[in-house]
């Protein structure tokens, strides 16, 4: 099976599988008409995910944001799924972290309760609704035993 990519200047890694380059428009339609597939951004992504232990730790995190900065890939389950199971999202001290583990830096209730070595580091505040999505937690959220460590610790 041959595959043609999308037209994608700033995919962040290699492309996991091989692939048809096309001069011109002509030249595509004319190997999709040969049996070749036309991938779009998704699936490209999903092929990258499933090819993941070929990619760096860097690697991997650049494909993370990637897809956190595009909407359209962020309501895929699998990629949503792939992602809450990746530790790339750094707190403050630069250690990675799933985003399950860390809590949203515009809860309130924050600044009282949780470290700020448990939030995102600046450079994730951008993608805060994406964390949300994929588990970014609030004070709330808090489990009762550490909220009752946490207060008689103050």
């Amino acid at each position: 099976m041959y595959i043609i990519p999308p037209d994608l200047v700033d995919f962040p890694v290699h492309f996991p599988v091989a692939i048809l380059k096309h001069q011109s428009s002509r030249h595509q339609q004319l190997a999709i008409t040969l049996g070749a597939e036309l991938l779009s951004k998704e699936k490209l992504c999903l092929l990258a995910i499933s090819s993941s232990n070929t990619y760096s730790e860097s690697e991997m995190s650049k494909l993370a944001l990637y897809i956190l900065s595009n909407n359209n890939l962020m309501t895929n389950t699998s990629i949503c799924q792939w992602l809450k199971a990746l530790r790339f999202v750094s707190d403050v001290n630069g250690v990675l972290h799933l985003s399950g583990e860390l809590y949203d830096p515009r809860d309130g209730d924050i600044d009282a309760l949780i470290d700020e070595d448990l939030t995102p580091s600046h450079q994730f505040h951008q993608y805060l609704p994406a964390l949300v999505k994929l588990g970014l937690k609030k004070v709330i959220d808090l489990p009762q035993h550490l909220l009752i460590q946490v207060i008689t610790h103050m």
